[in-house]
């Protein structure tokens, strides 16, 4: 069931009018047989991040949608009704590009570990092997596999 809500902006009620259409038409008639499956649809991460759909919180000129954090989480909301699996991997993807974009400098979020490229929804993580994406809890990491160095 679609909530009305209060939005800041007519690109606001825009871009939760096209996360609804994906929510409905795109990730509600998979959901049922991938979550039997235990499988996830390949590029759906690809697709959502070229409808702009992955970094919202962050500025345009890093490659995110500049979008208030507020319409942000109503984007959550909106995935997660159509398939929660989906909703929580955008957060963790999200959330992911927040150390970079809050504590980098403009030369680290424009090196290969950029924050438009992780907003992007083309490096969507940076630190697990394709194996155990879906696990991440299993998931190798180690100063070797991971894109980016921490300093300090």
């Amino acid at each position: 069931m679609a909530v009305d809500r209060l939005l800041p902006t007519a690109e606001a009620r825009d871009l939760l009018a096209l996360v609804r259409d994906i929510a409905d038409k795109e990730l509600a008639p998979r959901v049922e047989e991938h979550e039997r499956t235990e499988t996830y649809p390949e590029g759906l991460f690809h697709t959502l991040g070229a409808a702009g759909l992955l970094g919202l919180p962050y500025p345009e000129e890093w490659g995110g949608g500049g979008q208030p954090y507020e319409v942000y989480l109503q984007v959550l909301e909106e995935l997660s009704r159509g398939w929660l699996a989906v909703g929580l991997g955008v957060s963790v993807h999200t959330l992911s590009c927040f150390p970079l974009a809050a504590f980098g400098t403009d030369a680290q979020r424009e090196r290969c570990s950029s924050v438009p490229y992780t907003a992007s929804g083309w490096h969507a993580s940076p630190c697990t092997d394709t194996a155990t994406a879906t696990d991440a809890h299993r998931a190798p990491s180690s100063s070797s596999t991971c894109r980016y160095t921490s300093y300090g």
